[in-house]
């Protein structure tokens, strides 16, 4: 005789095992089952028979003393697939049956009634069955009786399988819950941070190594006592002692979680900055606050002696300005005027228009016929179309989005602005762009400022990492040299 499968037999067989009962001692509350079976449909043999892969194996049983026997031979792997009992109520001329050892052999079933052990997923696990030695069939209420007991089996399965998920759960918690205290304990370990957690009334807690470190208190001096009692956390170098709770927030904003600077008093009596932060923990009904705080001296001596340094910058910069400022003013006989902010530019032109290289010629073109309107002379527009040319190509070739403009006064003064925001001039490279012929920096103006210089009569000059601006001005008569004025 051969046995075929359900069509869902490893989902099947994975479910089977999900209930942990395979191979489990016998329990009273299946074997009550079974033992009100045989009774009810007057039977000596009733089983609790749960399929394996290769096997049928007995969870509870009446009648016979074997644990398990091949699946080849089972009744019950029948059973499994179809939804509904199987009754054969003479195995011996039954066709599947008639050869199976169990019937040629002891026990010599004849009668089999198997009621399928159907899970609320649809899967047989196994069968409630009643078997007899003669022919026979079920009365009706045989028949109902052995329904209720079946799934009686099956709420026990359940309860087991219930049972079974609620101690992995709880192991699993177990495990979480051993791990996150040894992660915490690891964390407060490690943290270089004073941690402290402390109640509502201010009663420490926890006291990790850290605190220990910054203020003095071992762990055991600390856990149990009043936090104001052992360090005072006042947000002014007077020691007074405020309450904890006004510096780390009250109980109506419990998530609050403030990041402060105090000054902390430890055990030997010595003051120092303290960065805190602190956040209240609601837990069941009562209120704790874990306060995190660092102790910040080295941090707030790097402060101060970054200030300083800035404020010796800053005070050597603006000498360093002022004296080139003087030094360029005086060896270009007053020509070169260099501006600290756009307040020392001339004021900025408001019809400014784009440098590019095609627009490069218009704009020259522009000073000459300026400079020819104001009656110069042909040297003196020579020079200030040299000027404006230099300018302006630096502009286009070494800075970006030079835009300028070309005006005239009523006293015949041209005027040239130039502006762009390339990189600007570094006061290091200042000295030689103004005075070494074709010196140039990478992406602003330099190359042709000398020339510039040369040609033009007054010459503003405000340049830094926005970019630069450049004023040239040219008058309609040679302007009398300053050292002849004085």
């Amino acid at each position: 005789m051969t046995t075929e499968f359900p069509t869902d037999e490893s989902q099947r067989l994975m479910a089977l095992r999900q209930y942990g009962v395979l191979d489990t001692p016998p329990e009273e509350r299946y074997d009550n089952i079974t033992e009100l079976a045989a009774a009810l449909c007057d039977v000596p043999i009733t089983l609790v028979s749960l399929v394996d892969a290769e096997r049928q194996w007995f969870k509870s049983k009446v009648g016979i003393t074997i644990d398990e026997t091949h699946r080849r031979l089972s009744f019950c792997a029948h059973t499994i697939r179809q939804q509904s009992p199987m009754i054969i109520n003479d195995a011996s001329s039954d066709p599947r049956f008639a050869d199976n050892d169990l019937v040629t052999g002891a026990p010599y079933i004849r009668f089999y009634a198997g009621f399928p052990l159907t899970n609320s997923e649809g899967y047989a696990l196994g069968t409630l069955c009643a078997i007899d030695t003669k022919p026979r069939d079920l009365t009706p209420a045989q028949f109902k009786a052995m329904k209720v007991l079946t799934q009686q089996v099956l709420t026990e399965l359940e309860l087991r399988r219930c049972l079974d998920a609620l101690g992995r759960s709880y192991d699993q918690a177990r495990r979480s819950e051993d791990s996150a205290r040894t992660l915490k304990a690891a964390i407060l370990d490690a943290s270089i941070d004073a941690i402290i957690t402390i109640d509502s009334g201010e009663t420490v807690l926890e006291w990790n190594p850290a605190s220990e470190k910054v203020f003095g208190y071992s762990r055991d001096e600390a856990i149990g006592r009043p936090l104001s009692g052992l360090i005072v956390l006042s947000s002014h170098d007077d020691r007074s002692e405020p309450e904890i709770a006004q510096l780390i927030g009250s109980e109506q904003d419990p998530e609050r979680s403030a990041r402060l600077e105090v000054i902390g008093v430890g055990k030997d009596g010595r003051s120092f900055p303290v960065e805190m932060s602190a956040v209240a923990v609601p837990l069941d009904d009562r209120l704790l606050f874990t306060i995190y705080l660092r102790d910040i001296t080295e941090r707030k001596q790097t402060e101060a002696e970054n200030a300083r340094l800035l404020a010796k910058t800053q005070t050597d910069a603006l000498w360093r300005w002022g004296f080139l400022r003087d030094v360029l003013k005086n060896v270009t006989n007053g020509k070169l005027r260099l501006a600290e902010n756009s307040a020392e530019l001339p004021p900025r032109p408001a019809n400014l228009i784009p440098i590019t290289r095609e627009t490069l010629p218009e704009f020259r073109h522009r000073a000459i016929h300026a400079a020819e309107a104001a009656e110069f002379t042909k040297d003196r527009i020579y020079d200030l179309a040299t000027a404006v040319s230099e300018t302006a190509m630096n502009a286009v070739v070494h800075a970006r989005d030079g835009q300028g403009c070309v005006s005239i006064s009523d006293d015949g003064v041209i005027q040239v602005w130039i502006e762009d925001r390339g990189q600007g001039i570094h006061i290091d490279h200042l000295p030689r762009a103004m005075l070494e012929k074709g010196y140039t920096t990478a992406d602003s103006f330099g190359h042709g400022l000398k020339l510039t210089l040369q040609t033009a009569d007054r010459v503003w000059l405000l340049t830094n990492s926005s970019g630069t601006t450049i004023v040239v001005e040219k008058d309609r008569e040679e302007p009398i040299p300053p050292w002849l004025i004085g």
